[in-house]
């Protein structure tokens, strides 16, 4: 099975979710350009922004301090450079280089990078688990390694493909190891 059908899978079900996203062409070795392979992002309106202040400001923030900054934070867009591995085995690996590219790309671009982890047994969980690169384990050959075994822990947004009896899902994991900038 192919690395592609699992980018696509991973495209179809954010798209699905109402975040736009694309297999970038001419990703990876077949490009001297810094491209990853999948490029997504999602809007937040005005409303939702509005909505985050208030669940997360003391009580002290009056209600027009908060209608204020909601008007002048909206919409903000978050876009997401994603380098995808899909295999067999416990730990896929993520070579220094690409993630270099995928830096680069995402510092230009005004994106998060994330590293996208597919484990393809049946044994293994058939999600896919999106890990900012300073979350994942560097091997002592300087990759990026991204074990099954703590991937959930690891994980910034989970990705569950839909399926013919369930939709897809996405859970933002929320954790402040996570709220990393590029």
């Amino acid at each position: 099975m192919s690395g592609d059908r699992y980018e696509r899978e991973l495209v179809n079900a954010l798209t699905t979710l109402n975040i736009p996203a694309l297999r970038a062409p001419s990703s990876g070795s077949a490009t001297d350009r810094n491209l990853p392979d999948i490029l997504a992002g999602m809007k937040t309106d005005e409303q939702t922004i509005k909505t985050l202040l208030k669940e997360n400001t003391s009580d002290s923030v009056s209600n027009e301090a908060i209608k204020n900054a909601g008007s002048l934070l909206a919409p903000t867009t978050h876009a997401y450079g994603i380098e995808s591995k899909s295999q067999e085995g416990t730990t896929l690996y993520v070579k220094t280089e690409e993630v270099e590219k995928l830096r680069s790309f995402c510092e230009e671009f005004g994106g998060e990078p994330r590293l996208g982890a597919r484990y393809t047994e049946r044994r293994h969980p058939t999600e896919h688990f999106l890990v900012h690169p300073s979350d994942a384990r560097l091997t002592e050959e300087d990759n990026y390694g991204l074990p099954v075994t703590d991937i959930r822990e690891r994980a910034s947004e989970i990705v569950q493909p839909g399926t013919t009896t369930e939709d897809p899902a996405i859970e933002f994991v929320d954790s402040p190891r996570r709220n990393r900038s590029i």
